[in-house]
């Protein structure tokens, strides 16, 4: 774990200094540099002999794609962000929480308050520039929200198989959540 901690932490660095949103960004120079300092972190790490420059030079642009998947969890402590400026405490003696108007969460979306913009800015940056149809393979977040979009199509046949009739699905909800499930 701490292998890929530490070519973590020197790719982030990268991008921060150099501005970047991706590795292969990077000029040439700047590529070898970084691929420079990852192949001697671990060459060090792993007691190796060290990889020579003209190794390091055949190889650099295969590193930078590497280095740029983009993969993006909504980490834990991001999805109780996310509650807390979604959700407002109910009034209503059947519940504990309703979930903010779209006009409300327009109205968030669009204000210039550091403290309502911090998560729409964190959200903003884990989504920003994701192609759905497209099939690079060093975007996992494709696959991610895909995979996302299945598992509540299967939570909500969950719910409309269960006995609990809440009246909150509609038919033709069901209908497209059966439609994408059983397509594989």
């Amino acid at each position: 774990m701490r292998l890929g901690s530490e070519i973590s932490r020197i790719v982030k660095h990268e991008l921060k200094v150099n501005e970047v949103q991706l590795i292969s960004d990077l000029s040439a120079d700047r590529n070898l540099e970084v691929a420079r300092k990852c192949a001697d972190y671990l060459c060090g790490s792993l007691k190796i002999d060290r990889i020579t420059d003209e190794q390091l030079r055949t190889s650099q642009f295969d590193v930078a794609k590497k280095l740029s998947i983009r993969e993006t969890w909504i980490y834990r402590d991001w999805q109780t962000g996310i509650g807390e400026l979604m959700l407002v405490k109910s009034e209503s003696p059947n519940r504990t929480f309703d979930v903010i108007g779209y006009k409300e969460f327009e109205t968030i979306f669009e204000s210039e308050d550091p403290e309502k913009q911090k998560w729409i800015t964190r959200l903003y940056k884990l989504f920003d520039s994701v192609v759905v149809n497209n099939t690079d393979a060093n975007d996992m977040r494709i696959e991610q929200l895909r995979n996302t979009y299945k598992s509540i199509a299967n939570l909500l046949i969950t719910i409309e198989k269960s006995e609990v009739d809440l009246g909150l699905l509609g038919t033709e909800t069901i209908r497209k959540a059966k439609s994408l499930c059983s397509k594989g």
